[in-house]
């Protein structure tokens, strides 16, 4: 809905983005108001022109570190009170294998390793089998995971991210509009 303006966007679409950027300029008409409007996006050279002048302060959320891919791998699955037969190093292998892995990305991974030990037993016997009486997810099963998904990002999507955040987060924009300034105290 706020992409950038094309010739082929239809009018209709043309009157809802220019409604809603306007509802968005007339949200804080009170100078007491302390409204804050917050978006969020994953493809920021998309958006509309307008809609990037009314949102002057950016933060870059960045992907999860090693350490943290490594405890929401394990998370996973013990919430799911799954068994996993994993050394330390191993586990640190597969964090480092998984760069660029968002969390939903890492989602992925652990339910396709989960599925691993699954897909090896006949289905009829796995009808009557109980959870507790299948194989504990181990590093083949991560690595095969790992293989089969590949992150949504790339290394250069992050930097022109990481760029996009970067700009426009200087206090003379918030020059535009006053009620801004307590923001940037923040």
């Amino acid at each position: 809905m706020l992409c950038e303006r094309s010739e082929n966007e239809n009018g209709a679409a043309r009157r809802v983005k220019t409604e809603f950027l306007l509802q968005i300029d007339g949200c804080a008409n009170q100078a007491d108001d302390r409204i804050l409007v917050l978006g969020a996006t994953n493809r920021p050279q998309e958006l509309d022109d307008g809609v990037i002048r009314r949102f002057p302060q950016r933060i870059f959320i960045d992907l999860p570190d090693s350490r943290t891919r490594r405890n929401l791998i394990m998370r996973t699955f013990h919430s799911h009170n799954t068994a996993v037969q994993l050394t330390s190093r191993e586990l640190d292998e597969i964090a480092a294998a998984t760069e660029n892995y968002s969390f939903s990305d890492l989602l992925a991974v652990c339910r396709a390793a989960a599925m691993v030990p699954i897909k090896n037993i006949d289905p009829s016997k796995l009808q009557k089998m109980s959870a507790e009486k299948l194989r504990p997810i181990n590093y083949r099963d991560l690595v095969t995971a790992v293989g089969n998904i590949r992150p949504s990002t790339s290394s250069e999507n992050r930097r022109k991210l990481k760029e996009f955040a970067s700009t426009g987060n200087t206090p003379s924009n918030s020059s535009q509009n006053p009620r801004l300034d307590s923001l940037y105290a923040i």
